[in-house]
């Protein structure tokens, strides 16, 4: 409840600084605009409460005092951040393409005859423009509640980031000790300093790396994904139920966001558990969490796509998003760089004979190298409509994060092994002498 209300006073900052500089009838009215924001975030501060009881189980369970004090720290950089670098208005070049939909969908009657608007308004960005209405129904006008939806976004994305990686390294396997004040200190510094961005630009392999610095369909599916991603690893039943949910809020807002983060929890948790029990364990998830959602856009999505695969290529590939989409012209010297700094774990991994270890870096190099592979086979060797819309290589935006989750638990492991070894050494030396 204590971290719901300190999100409330921190949100509640840029307003008031505004109230300092305004006089007279505009102070009143920021004023005003404060309290409408403050009731409005309280209920949003509703799902605070929820993330409160995570992070208390998550203390119960792992003995982690530390790890409310670090989300309560990257919460505050994350303000800073917010306040010192990022501008303080609602237009994005992410936001004015929704903002006529948004607005024909509040009020019918609106620009009836502008082309852009009809032409988009039955684009498949319903969950998102769902979400913005929310605080709108509330009481916000349209441009505060996108303001406002921007600034949730951009302080929570940190102390989620850091909350999922640390789920998924300790659902590995239990940290203990100084193990685990390492990894949280290590997982610390790479959410603060943004190290995600290792990987480099587009020119990876035409996306960057997932990080929320802007309003939008994909960073706000990606903080609903991480949500799913810190539920499922808390082993809970109840937990894993409401994660699917977060996930299929996540895939109806970016289908590719909610797709990718499956397989990012998939990649860490496959290699742990019996293949064919967790396969089947798996498919109640896909279908609620990812093919239901898709199924809800595709009906909901009633504009019909007259070009075939050809044109569809050519006009938004070729000549539209090549630096996003076509694999022979964003594909360099860095994707093969990455190649060999994925191909390494590997090769520690069968040097340590862990067979989990060996799934674990293989599934990595082949998270990297199929999704790439697929959108140059799809796009430019046998032109594929279905993979064109997908756009597979955008998965590779997530390489850094999984890399980093990968050399962490390689070094636990390595490390648990090593003192095992030493034990057992100790022990035979101990028998010999007696």
């Amino acid at each position: 409840m204590a971290f719901s209300f300190l999100l409330i006073g921190l949100i509640n900052i840029d307003v008031i600084s505004k109230i300092i500089l305004q006089r007279g009838t505009e102070t009143e009215n920021y004023f005003r605009e404060s309290i409408r924001i403050s009731l409005s975030f309280f209920l949003f501060s509703l799902i605070f409460l929820f993330f409160n009881r995570i992070g208390n189980f998550i203390i119960h369970k792992y003995d982690n005092l530390a790890v409310n004090l670090y989300l309560i720290i990257l919460l505050i950089v994350s303000l800073l951040q917010y306040l010192l670098f990022v501008s303080h208005t609602a237009f994005e070049w992410t936001t004015t393409q929704d903002i006529p939909l948004l607005l024909r969908m509040l009020d019918p009657d609106y620009l009836k005859n502008d082309f852009y608007t009809n032409a988009a308004i039955n684009a498949p960005r319903h969950g998102f423009r769902w979400l913005i209405s929310v605080p709108i129904i509330l009481g916000l006008d349209w441009y505060k509640a996108i303001y406002l939806c921007k600034v949730i976004v951009y302080i929570i994305y940190k102390p989620l980031m850091f909350l999922a990686m640390y789920t998924v390294v300790n659902g590995w396997r239990p940290l203990k000790g100084a193990q685990k004040e390492s990894v949280k200190f290590i997982l610390f510094i790479f959410v603060t300093f943004e190290l995600f961005h290792l990987q480099g630009g587009s020119n990876l392999a035409g996306w960057g790396p997932v990080y929320a610095n802007v309003f939008s369909p994909m960073d706000l599916s990606l903080i609903i994904s991480l949500f799913y991603l810190i539920l499922i690893n808390l082993k809970s039943i109840k937990c894993q139920i409401i994660s699917v949910i977060f996930l299929a809020f996540s895939t109806f807002i970016h289908p590719v966001m909610g797709m990718g983060m499956f397989v990012v929890k998939n990649i860490f948790t496959l290699p742990l558990l019996n293949t064919k029990l967790y396969l089947a364990k798996e498919i109640a998830p896909f279908i609620v969490g990812v093919l239901l959602p898709i199924l809800l856009m595709k009906i909901n999505y009633q504009v019909t796509n007259i070009l075939n695969a050809n044109e569809f290529v050519e006009y938004v590939i070729v000549n539209r998003h090549p630096h996003h989409y076509l694999m022979s012209s964003v594909l360099g010297a860095r994707f093969v760089w990455w190649m060999i700094v994925l191909i390494l774990p590997l090769i520690a991994a069968i040097i340590m004979k862990n067979r989990s270890l060996i799934i674990l870096s293989f599934s990595v190099i082949i998270s990297f190298i199929f999704p790439v592979f697929l959108q140059y086979f799809g796009t430019e060797i046998m032109p594929q409509k279905i993979i064109a819309e997908l756009g597979p290589s955008r998965f590779t935006c997530f390489t850094s994060l999984i890399w980093v989750l990968e050399i962490i638990i390689l070094a636990t492991v390595s490390h648990n092994e090593n003192i095992i070894s030493s034990d057992t050494s100790n022990v035979y030396n101990y028998e010999n002498s007696v």
